[in-house]
């Protein structure tokens, strides 16, 4: 499984990075459905009311054909990663190519 990785202004950590890495490698590691490459892309834009909010985007390429695209948002940076990894996983294995 291949991973690109790129913050868009928002000042990633470099343990924020990892985190979202071994999340997604943990939650797509599915003998059923393998995954050949995965794009993540986290940006900080200005939310309507409560500020700063982190936006979250995964695209999973799969072996089998196909891709899945996931977007999750909140002013929490791991937190949007825990929902963006579990929404992935959950994608990737009904197939479904938005989630």
């Amino acid at each position: 499984m291949y991973f690109d990785i790129e913050a868009v202004d928002a000042g990633l950590p470099f343990e924020a990075r990892a985190y979202l890495e071994l999340r997604l490698f943990a939650a797509l590691s599915q003998p059923e459905a393998p995954v050949f490459f995965v794009r993540a892309e986290i940006r900080r834009t200005a939310g309507a009311a409560s500020g700063d909010e982190i936006r979250c985007r995964i695209r999973v390429l799969r072996r089998a054909g196909g891709d899945v695209v996931v977007e999750r948002r909140g002013s929490e940076l791991y937190a949007v990663i825990d929902r963006v990894a579990e929404a992935a996983a959950e994608a990737v294995a009904v197939g479904d190519p938005v989630a």
